[in-house]
């Protein structure tokens, strides 16, 4: 009979099947860690786009090999449940039934992915596409692979416990959990919303202006052991005039008011070689950070200073006690940024740019940026924004670009900003888009630089790096 016997065939092809579900688990789960953390992409990403060359071949041969063994009477089944049930146990029914729907996923999926897409459909098809479908695998992998381990015990008569309900039991936690990493966490205010385009400026129809009655907790991050206060934001009076317009203000001019008001003690200095205003004191403690997020969003560790956060409408703010040691790091970083500031005499000049698109990547030396009042609103004249980087790079003729004004962003509903929507060929799309991170380069790809703050809002001093890069969420 030979290698291609029946029985070779039949048996080559469970082992195929199984190699093939660790292959998708393994591309499922570098997918999810590309698109769930703030990790370097750069790194993931081609070990998964050969992974999905691989993918590729190994679904066409299954399938080829599978085709004699795929028959069932349908018809039978529609016309006589009962009857083909008690001849067609319902474990093989299931994994009949999701391997058809894993082929027709999988094969969605291979074709709008990143190499595929480009090799045979020109990037035709949009590549959002290629994240949405991930639910729709991994929910019929697990129906598969689950059908698949109890008809392999039924034919080996290995006799699972409690007659494989742990099994079934296991499936369906596993489906829950993706439906809830999909929905609930991964999806949260990623969804495009609401769209206003202003080509040229922004105009004062949107009104940025915070309006609602503002909240933040002073005490303990991660214990009950805060307490709120809140604030009218028609009080409060920005102690950076040189930056902020009037009407608009920073996180921390939100303590200082409130401190100001006598509702909590509070001792600060402002320090010229850090640019930025320092908490000595607050509530009798030393070391003092701060945690925010905009409607929408998620709290995350920072290194930004706090006089240069604006406060927005719907934020959610935490001061907190840290380590000496965190600060001291932090406001080393902010010395560094004006001592390149004075060497380059006032100009910012950033070292190193990257651009990461969806296949190709860029990288730009000793970028020269200068303000283009693109929020003229909230802004005092001159003052550098992280969007100017890209904004300056395409006056050089560096890169390419468009921009988009948002409203809002899916669950994020007070946005309000400009966003990059096109750049160097690569357009955002659903859950696809360029975001960006700026900071000290000893921080490049660590927690803390890149943080959920629009480029247009995100003033900058002088950084070591900026890096904008294509994600999908």
């Amino acid at each position: 009979m030979g290698f291609f016997s029946w029985q070779r065939r039949i048996t080559a092809n469970r082992w195929l099947g199984w190699i093939f579900m660790v292959l998708t688990l393994t591309m499922l789960i570098i997918g999810y860690i590309m698109t769930r953390l703030d990790i370097d992409k750069a790194v993931y990403q081609p070990f998964h786009i050969y992974l999905g060359y691989t993918f590729g071949v190994l679904l066409s041969i299954h399938f080829v090999l599978s085709l004699p063994t795929i028959g069932y009477p349908w018809r039978s089944i529609i016309k006589n449940p009962e009857k083909a049930l008690s001849e067609w146990p319902l474990t093989r029914i299931l994994q009949r039934l999701s391997a058809w729907l894993l082929l027709i996923a999988s094969s969605l999926m291979v074709l709008t992915g990143l190499g595929w897409n480009d090799l045979i459909l020109w990037r035709r098809i949009p590549f959002t596409y290629h994240v949405q479908i991930d639910q729709v695998i991994t929910v019929s992998l697990v129906v598969h692979l689950v059908t698949g381990l109890k008809s392999a015990a039924a034919r080996n008569n290995v006799n699972l416990p409690i007659k494989g309900r742990g099994l079934t039991i296991l499936s369906l936690l596993l489906i829950l959990g993706t439906v809830a990493i999909d929905t609930s966490l991964g999806r949260k205010g990623v969804e495009l919303g609401d769209r206003i385009v202003f080509p040229t400026s922004y105009t004062d129809q949107n009104n940025t202006r915070p309006a609602q009655a503002g909240k933040f907790r002073v005490g303990q991050r991660f214990s009950g052991n805060t307490r709120a206060y809140s604030f009218n934001p028609e009080e409060v009076t920005s102690l950076r005039p040189d930056i902020f317009k009037e009407g608009y203000f920073s996180v921390f001019d939100v303590l200082a008011h409130v401190a100001e008001r006598g509702d909590l003690e509070l001792e600060y200095h402002f320090d010229e070689s850090l640019n930025t205003f320092v908490i000595d004191s607050l509530e009798g403690g030393k070391d003092w950070w701060y945690e925010i997020y905009y409607d929408g969003g998620w709290p995350e560790s920072n290194y930004y200073r706090m006089d240069h956060y604006p406060w927005k409408d719907g934020a959610y703010l935490t001061f907190f006690e840290t380590t000496p040691e965190r600060v001291d790091e932090t406001h080393s970083y902010f010395q560094k940024e004006l001592e390149r500031l004075r060497e380059n005499n006032g100009e910012v000049v950033i070292p190193i740019v990257y651009i990461s698109g969806i296949l190709d990547t860029w990288q730009f030396e000793n970028v020269t940026v200068t303000p283009h009042n693109l929020r003229s609103d909230m802004f005092q004249e001159g003052t550098i924004t992280a969007i100017d980087v890209i904004l300056s790079m395409g006056d050089q003729g560096l890169v390419n670009y468009t921009l988009q004004w948002y409203q809002s962003i899916g669950g994020a509903r007070i946005v309000k900003s400009y966003w990059v929507e096109d750049l160097m060929g690569d357009r955002s799309d659903g859950r696809c888009g360029f975001v960006h991170e700026e900071g000290n380069v000893l921080r490049i790809n660590r927690v803390g630089n890149h943080i959920h703050l629009p480029a247009d809002v995100k003033v900058l001093n002088s950084p070591d790096y900026a890096w904008w890069f294509y994600i999908c969420i």
